[in-house]
């Protein structure tokens, strides 16, 4: 994947937090390979279809106590803090987060 916009954005050695939105099958390939890319933090994917963005997660290694499924932006913000991996299932509960 080619990230240079978005560590364009931010000095090092700051990391990006983004938010990602389906986890079709490029989706999920999105989210595994964040795990692997220094400087991107990904842990908030929004997704009508929870068992797929659970999956994309747990491809990762991530254990289903550490997902949470949130209803609101304000749910998902407090997720966010406390370290967790996080699923919306309405996309516009991302556009207020600080990803």
């Amino acid at each position: 994947m080619i990230y240079q916009q978005l560590f364009a954005q931010v000095k090092e050695p700051e990391t990006v937090r983004a938010g990602l939105i389906g986890c079709g099958n490029f989706g999920t390939a999105i989210v595994t390979q964040a795990q692997f890319t220094p400087r991107l933090e990904l842990r908030v994917v929004a997704d009508t279809n929870i068992e797929a963005a659970k999956e994309a997660f747990r491809l990762t290694g991530v254990e289903d106590d550490d997902i949470t499924v949130c209803d609101t932006a304000g749910q998902a913000l407090w997720a966010m803090e406390a370290g967790k991996w996080i699923i919306v299932e309405d996309a516009m509960n991302l556009m207020s987060l600080p990803l």
